[in-house]
């Protein structure tokens, strides 16, 4: 982060993530000398003390306002962010994040529906071959597409507790009011960013925003739920269009 609390962009991760998800992201954007740096999120909490944890970050480092990227969960901690702390926000990019709770897709399937149960879902959890997982997560990328390494440890790091916590605070979340209705009340500059190949979150639900003036939707028409490893640099020109 910088020292004397200059303009900055704050990448915030998804569920069972990490800061690694934004490696390219970072690398693109200091070419073009944008100053960003990724905040590690608690895992496990609501939503809104993930934003808690977020603003307590930001003002320990003395950062405002700053452009908050969030992919995915990331992307609603921001909102929670602006809804809290607005002076800490200058402007709002959403990647891959559900703006409705009948948008999460892959919530839905049935591997997800058994972690979330209590006592089977951590023994499912703990008994499942490494080869499965891997499999399962093939459903974060694009038809085709490589899911990096980290995302696995990643998951393993966050376990059953963790990703089935932050899966149900984001049911909460989007329960107690949807993400375009957020956005409207905060009236703040947002982006909306979805790759239209993504298979955890319905990319047809980018109609929940048509007409509203204050979002924009940029679509990226090869790329899964993980635009920032997939399709970086697309994300950088978002980012950078901002600054």
């Amino acid at each position: 982060m910088t020292e004397d609390g200059d303009r900055e962009v704050v990448l915030l991760h998804g569920l069972g993530g990490s800061p690694h998800i934004w490696d390219k992201v970072e690398d693109g954007l200091d070419r073009v000398s944008v100053p960003a740096c990724a905040v590690a999120l608690i895992g496990g909490v609501s939503i809104s003390a993930e934003a808690s944890h977020v603003a307590h970050v930001l003002r320990d480092a003395a950062i405002k306002p700053a452009i908050i990227v969030g992919h995915s969960m990331g992307g609603l901690v921001a909102t929670a962010l602006a809804e809290q702390a607005p002076e800490l926000v200058e402007r709002l990019i959403l990647i891959s994040t559900s703006p409705t709770l009948a948008s999460r897709s892959g919530a839905r399937s049935l591997s997800e529906r058994i972690i979330r149960l209590p006592v089977i879902g951590p023994l499912v959890w703990r008994l499942a071959p490494e080869s499965q997982i891997r499999a399962g997560l093939q459903s974060i990328v694009g038809p085709g597409g490589t899911v990096p390494d980290f995302v696995f440890d990643d998951l393993q790091r966050a376990g059953p507790r963790g990703t089935t916590g932050s899966s149900k605070a984001i049911d909460a979340y989007l329960g107690e009011e949807p993400l375009a209705s957020r956005l409207r009340a905060l009236g703040i500059g947002t982006d909306v960013v979805f790759g239209l190949e993504d298979r955890r979150v319905d990319p047809r639900s980018l109609e929940v925003y048509r007409g509203m003036s204050n979002v924009t939707i940029t679509t990226i028409g090869h790329a899964g739920h993980l635009p920032p490893w997939e399709t970086p640099d697309a994300v950088v020109d978002v980012i950078t269009e901002r600054w």
